[in-house]
């Protein structure tokens, strides 16, 4: 019988093979941890194409489970569990310095660690400890003793930014850039912050059951009364609003535009269709919508003050679309009653249940007997078989199936960014990402039922469809 040390050797061995064949097939080597991050490299893109990306996402499943099943537990527990926070606060320190930028100023041979502390006003052997940690991590090159560089993962953390210009206008600092920073920035700010208080939360007699929004370890992360969406509107808190914004366009570029379109059919809704994106921004998702059925008609709700950078949004991107603005209390009565879409991205995941029921029923009430809901959140898989109800939903297939022996059937570390995203929405709002299980019952107390879910390749959002009961 194989042994569980040769089966995830062999996984890995194959998935590499599946790599490198595809690759060569375009005349292409994989991107190597020196390079810089270019995203709009061939490579690069390439790196993303679906054969390659399972490939890719079978490596990273088997190479996390034989990283555990080789160290010693208490080894394991500490260096991979117990002080990762520490890797993120070594992050942040980069982050918020710009030493990334400072490094691609300085090129490939990289700075000595003093001559990046004098230009960061730090303490050079506080810094070469930070960034040594970081390297160790595969994050930036220790090219000889105390001197560093830049490589294909701290690049990516690049704004393009002069370092002059990063440490000079905060405000400005994220501009233009991919957003990743910034969703570093507030990860390992707030997020930080806010994680250490998750287990006085979850166990305190006060707190341990609570559903509210408020008294959450966010308010003692930050030390506020506030919640997070009132805390951001503080005069003073500016930069750290504005950096949010930016975090969110990093957090759902993770899905390709495309992708939008390749779940729910919306090229069987009739012409002149009522599409209303809830929440929706700057009406993103609808725009994408919009650009392939022009056809359709739209609604964008959001707040006074988000409305009035939808209308420029539209006016400077789809001039020509049908589309209305309407602003919304999310809790609310909905204005839109002959909707024959509602749109709800990434905004279940950021509310407790009580609150999600409540808004649910305000679209119910709303809705129409042939109205849709469409709902574009990450999906929770259980790390072990799914046996629940939900697996029979049309298209939960492609959430449920187990990955290949001897795996976690959710394919453990390569799904952990849906877990830890979790744990933060708990930290930061009191919400949560949810199982299909969870949405399916969900639902159903506001009236709903999933009628069908989409897996999209190049998404890691999965989209549940629902419709009145």
């Amino acid at each position: 019988m194989t042994s569980p040390l040769r089966q995830l050797s062999a996984l890995i061995s194959s998935s590499v093979d599946v790599i490198e064949r595809e690759f060569a097939s375009q005349g292409l080597s994989y991107p190597s941890l020196d390079d810089f991050f270019d995203p709009t490299s061939h490579a690069e893109v390439f790196a993303r194409v679906p054969v390659v990306a399972e490939a890719a996402r079978l490596i990273v499943a088997a190479a996390g489970q034989l990283s555990a099943l080789v160290h010693p537990p208490g080894l394991y527990q500490l260096r991979l569990i117990v002080l990762q926070s520490f890797d993120a606060a070594a992050l942040n320190v980069v982050v918020v310095k710009g030493i990334v930028e400072l490094l691609r100023e300085a090129g490939p041979k990289g700075l000595h660690v003093d001559h990046i502390a004098s230009k960061t006003r730090m303490d050079s052997a506080k810094l070469a400890r930070v960034l040594r940690l970081l390297a160790s991590n595969h994050i930036f090159r220790e090219t000889s003793p105390d001197v560093f560089a830049n490589n294909r993962l701290s690049s990516a953390l690049d704004t393009g930014k002069s370092h002059t210009a990063h440490q000079a206008s905060p405000m400005l600092r994220h501009e233009g850039a991919s957003g990743l920073a910034a969703l570093v920035e507030v990860q390992t700010g707030e997020g930080l912050k806010s994680s250490g208080w998750i287990s006085e939360f979850m166990t305190s007699s006060s707190t341990a059951t609570s559903h509210e929004i408020v008294n959450i370890p966010f308010n003692k992360g930050v030390g506020t009364e506030l919640t997070i969406w009132q805390w951001w509107e503080t005069p003073g808190n500016e930069y750290l609003k504005a950096r949010f914004n930016k975090a969110m366009e990093a957090y759902t570029s993770q899905e390709q535009p495309e992708a939008i379109l390749n779940g729910f059919v919306w090229g069987d809704l009739e012409p002149g269709s009522k599409v209303v994106d809830v929440a929706g921004g700057l009406g993103t998702v609808a725009s994408v919508v919009a650009t392939a059925h022009s056809g359709l008609r739209f609604v964008v709700e959001d707040r006074p003050s988000v409305i009035e950078h939808s209308r420029k949004f539209w006016k400077a991107h789809l001039p020509k679309a049908n589309v209305e603005f309407e602003v919304f209390d999310l809790f609310g009565e909905q204005p839109v009653k002959d909707a024959d879409v509602y749109i709800l991205r990434n905004i279940l995941h950021d509310w407790p249940e009580w609150h999600s029921v409540q808004m649910l029923r305000s679209l119910r009430n709303a809705a129409q007997p042939t109205t849709k809901l469409v709902i574009m959140e990450h999906v929770v898989v259980y790390a072990c078989e799914d046996t629940t109800e939900a697996r029979a939903i049309p298209g939960a297939e492609g959430m449920v199936a187990g990955a290949p022996e001897p795996l976690l059937p959710n394919f453990g570390v390569a799904a952990h960014f849906s877990y830890l995203s979790d744990l933060l929405m708990m930290a930061l709002l009191n919400g949560e990402e949810r199982t299909l299980a969870s949405f399916a019952q969900l639902l159903r107390k506001a009236g709903w039922k999933i009628c069908e879910v989409h897996s999209v390749p190049g998404s890691v959002f999965k989209q549940i469809v629902a419709q009145p009961v």
